[in-house]
């Protein structure tokens, strides 16, 4: 692969990233079809490919924030009923907000694998950094990372 004129090589997967909209109620179980006729806050700029039919066909109404902060303030004001942010903002929002409204059972509606880079001339190989990830994995320092943000 190529990032401008540099060569570069793809790791495996460090971790998962998942976008979700999320409300005041637990939504396990629900779809978005479920959500039909509401009005979702969005992050001014981002786009949510699993959702871009649904706003252009009116089924969903995007109302844009400059900021994940903003959409926050506007779930918890009753402003909004559903906002749409990746869990690891929710949780560290949650985390620092303990009295908040928000549940953190959402709709996932996007899953991206967050993989590190390695230019071309670098001295490490594929297989090494993906051995280095593996023993992250294994011995649960990502899982320790993470835990600071939920």
């Amino acid at each position: 692969a190529k990032v401008g004129n540099t060569k570069i090589r793809w790791s495996e997967p460090l971790f998962t990233l998942r976008d979700m909209i999320v409300g005041r109620e637990d939504l396990s179980g629900k779809k978005v079809e479920d959500l039909f006729g509401s009005t979702i806050g969005a992050t001014l700029y981002y786009r949510y490919l699993s959702l871009e039919k649904y706003f252009a066909e009116k089924k969903l109404i995007r109302e844009d924030a400059n900021t994940e902060e903003n959409n926050f303030s506007k779930l918890e004001a009753k402003r909004l009923p559903y906002i749409i942010v990746p869990e690891i903002p929710l949780f560290y929002y949650l985390k620092g907000n303990k009295k908040s409204s928000i549940s953190p059972k959402g709709i996932v509606i996007e899953e991206t694998p967050i993989r590190c880079w390695i230019r071309d001339g670098v001295n490490i190989s594929t297989e090494e950094l993906n051995k280095a990830i593996n023993e992250m994995k294994k011995s649960g320092e990502i899982d320790r990372i993470f835990k600071k943000y939920r």
